[in-house]
């Protein structure tokens, strides 16, 4: 098949990419810096010049599918008003436009977003958050277009994810660091509970999700979910990556409730996995692989 993915320089797109192009597709990929990976199936497009969803910017009359990955302040460290206002919201509409004006075969469209969005109702202190409320609107965008597209749509909500390459501030990925170093961490109460998926897993189940979402009819809006239906406590997943601590090294890792953030009691979990898909890797497989990962 010939697919455009955006965000495939992205932690999940890194992921993503080599597994569709291992299964042969032809992947066209708009950038702003020069993927590592290479290969004779894989066109990066400059997304830095403003036709790069120009009509001849690529094939859009024989493209089976779009993959939109790319977000804006997923990282903490990245997270503006205005940069994810025009990224996540802008940049969606302009991609859904130019799909409606040049892409004939109706191809398939895919777009992640982020569970918090399906919280904002219990706390509305959640579209405080940059990237939650402009992804979140980036999906009622996709639901109000679907509504009149001739092609099948699919809203993938991402779950948890963590694994190599992950930003370095989010809670595991520091966990790790400390602990891979024997120095000390302190977080919160950790009794926050989340359905955690590995990277692997969830570019596998992305993969199944854009699959689903071809096979279906002409107009069919799907609703995946890409995690793993099971629950666990941010201080298991601490406590578990603390066991396999290099020998000689003795992190110490404190707990203190006074640090929960206000989410905390928010709870949810994957419930419409991709069809014929099951997560491969246990979360102490996948701990150990995010341990390993840490330099030292």
């Amino acid at each position: 098949m010939k697919l455009f993915v955006t965000g495939a320089s992205g932690f999940l797109g890194s992921y993503v990419l080599p597994l569709l192009l291992d299964a042969g597709h032809q992947v066209f990929a708009p950038t702003r810096k020069a993927l590592t990976i290479q290969h004779t199936n894989l066109t990066q497009i400059d997304c830095a010049t403003a036709d790069s969803l120009a009509e001849d910017a690529l094939p859009w009359a024989e493209l089976d599918a779009v993959l939109h990955l790319a977000a804006s302040g997923v990282k903490s460290s990245h997270r503006q008003w205005p940069d994810a206002l025009d990224f996540n919201v802008v940049g969606t509409q302009r991609l859904l436009e130019a799909i409606s004006r040049y892409a004939t075969r109706r191809p398939a469209f895919v777009m992640t977003r982020t569970f918090y969005e399906h919280l904002v109702d219990q706390s509305p202190a959640l579209l405080d958050n940059p990237y939650i409320a402009t992804k979140r609107a980036a999906a009622e965008i996709v639901n109000l277009w679907s509504q009149r597209y001739e092609g099948p749509v699919c809203l993938a909500t991402v779950f948890q994810v963590y694994g190599p390459g992950d930003d370095p501030a989010n809670v595991l990925s520091y966990a790790a660091k400390q602990i891979a170093a024997g120095e000390s961490a302190a977080f919160g109460s950790g009794m926050g509970r989340r359905d955690w998926i590995y990277i692997d897993d969830a570019a596998s189940a992305l993969v199944a999700a854009l699959e689903a979402t071809i096979d279906h009819k002409p107009g069919t809006i799907l609703e995946q979910d890409i995690g793993t239906s099971e629950l666990r406590s941010i201080r298991e997943m601490i406590e578990t990556l603390a066991t396999f601590a290099p020998d000689g090294t003795n992190p110490s890792i404190t707990f203190d409730p006074s640090k929960d953030r206000p989410d905390v009691d928010l709870v949810l979990k994957a419930t419409h996995l991709p069809r014929n898909w099951q997560p491969k890797t246990t979360a102490p497989q996948g701990l150990s692989a995010l341990l390993s990962s840490i330099p030292t």
